[in-house]
């Protein structure tokens, strides 16, 4: 804020800045142009008129009141203690609590960046470069790679930043489908038994999230800048999502085997940091990779687990490789990113706005979201409550015709007949299968 005097000069145009860097503004607080503030400048304000009075009363005060010799300190008595008034008590405490808690953040600020110059234990080029050679020979022969990347410390730290997040997180689901625009998204925990959260770039810096900051932006230079330049099926990569803080609550809780992306939604590579302290093989929770099965030709090489040790990294094919989960008996975190291929990212992208129109058009010839509910819901009975081929049959008899044809596209039936035919002639060990 400035004195009125300036704010005449423009009161449309922006202002030249002030001594402090602002624009000079009037201030709503400010007198009339001419007069003084009565407080210099905190805030306090009076007319002329009250100033000119205030005076006259102060100079008659002091004239007819008698000079007074100065007071002199108080000496203690022998054996006596002057004691403090409770009010200067209190300011004294606060004041020392003050300087214990400026104290207290001046050291987390130290810990803090001592800590984020460990976030990686690869922190200068040619380490990073060492480990970009060792990771995307294993992408390259297998398929998926691993390494310890974050020392323990950056990982407790990280813990300890995002621990006010846990009423944040929400049961993992599962998207049920071989196209990205046709299938259902539906929570089992049988099957997938994480709680998530996903944090972008804004709740990471308003929070204060500075180890989780520093650790994408050490897997980015690694991912981005170095195994795309390595790793064919990397060179084409231009993006990669929120991060993804996922829980496994211990339990048994667990992933079955799985492939990202069926859907061809972009995702080309899956990136894993794991964020967990004292891990041992008793915990179980290991990441299984099946390099032999579908996609790909990583042949000779067997199923592995990957223990979710602090700090490890690991990465795979989001489109190629099979992986799960298996069960955890203690609580285990990780945060996952998935890095986009640009063309395809593209495309299903494209594909997702055309099927917005397409939604948007045919809400006004019926319901599509209780078509779609109506279709979820018997994918997730379908997945969850062992049905008998009898069940199934008569379950399928009562789908409504928009939900017949969801279910059918989700299954990769060619239509809804095909799919109530081939329901029809399912034994049990056809429907275990299915």
């Amino acid at each position: 804020w400035g004195p009125p005097e300036e704010a005449k000069k423009s009161s449309s145009a922006a202002t030249a800045p002030d001594d402090d860097g602002a624009g000079v503004l009037p201030c709503p607080l400010c007198p009339p142009s001419g007069i003084a503030s009565a407080r210099g400048g905190e805030g306090g304000l009076e007319s002329a008129q009250r100033l000119d009075e205030k005076k006259n009363l102060t100079t008659t005060a002091t004239a007819e009141r008698a000079p007074r010799a100065p007071a002199r300190k108080q000496q203690p008595v022998d054996g006596e203690h002057i004691v403090p008034s409770n009010a200067h008590k209190q300011q004294t405490a606060s004041a020392g609590s003050k300087k214990a808690k400026a104290k207290e953040a001046k050291e987390r600020r130290k810990r803090e960046l001592r800590l984020l110059k460990q976030v990686t234990l690869y922190g200068l080029a040619n380490e990073y470069e060492d480990l970009a050679d060792q990771l995307a020979d294993s992408l390259s022969t297998r398929g998926y790679a691993f390494a310890d990347f974050v020392t323990g410390d950056a990982v407790q730290l990280l813990r300890e930043q995002i621990t006010g997040l846990q009423s944040h997180y929400e049961k993992g689901e599962i998207w049920v489908g071989k196209q990205a625009d046709l299938g259902a998204q539906i929570s089992v925990s049988s099957v997938r038994g994480d709680r998530i959260c996903w944090v972008n770039a804004p709740t990471i810096d308003h929070h204060g999230f500075t180890a989780l900051r520093e650790l994408l932006r050490a897997v980015d230079r690694l991912v981005f800048s170095e195994l795309a330049t390595r790793v064919d099926r990397l060179k084409n990569l231009d993006d990669r999502s929120d991060a993804m803080l996922a829980v496994y609550p211990g339990s048994g809780a667990r992933f079955a085997k799985h492939v990202d992306n069926t859907a061809r939604d972009g995702r080309r590579l899956t990136v894993l940091c794991y964020l967990n302290r004292g891990w041992g093989p008793e915990d179980g929770g290991a990441l299984r990779v099946h390099p032999t099965q579908e996609g790909g030709d990583y042949t000779g090489f067997e199923a592995e687990d990957i223990a979710p040790t602090v700090g490890r990294i690991a990465m795979f094919y989001a489109d190629q490789m099979p992986h799960e989960v298996l069960p955890a008996y203690a609580e285990r975190h990780a945060f996952t990113v998935w890095c986009y291929d640009r063309t395809e990212r593209a495309q299903a992208l494209a594909n997702e706005r055309a099927e917005a129109r397409t939604d948007s058009e045919s809400v006004a010839t019926g319901n599509r979201a209780q078509h779609d509910a109506e279709a979820q819901a018997f994918l997730k009975e379908l997945l969850t409550e062992n049905l008998t081929p009898a069940q199934l049959q008569a379950r399928v008899g009562r789908l409504s015709p928009e939900a017949l044809n969801l279910a059918a596209a989700v299954t990769g039936a060619p239509d809804s007949e095909a799919f109530v035919e081939a329901s029809g002639k399912l034994d049990g060990a056809g429907l275990s299968k299915l």
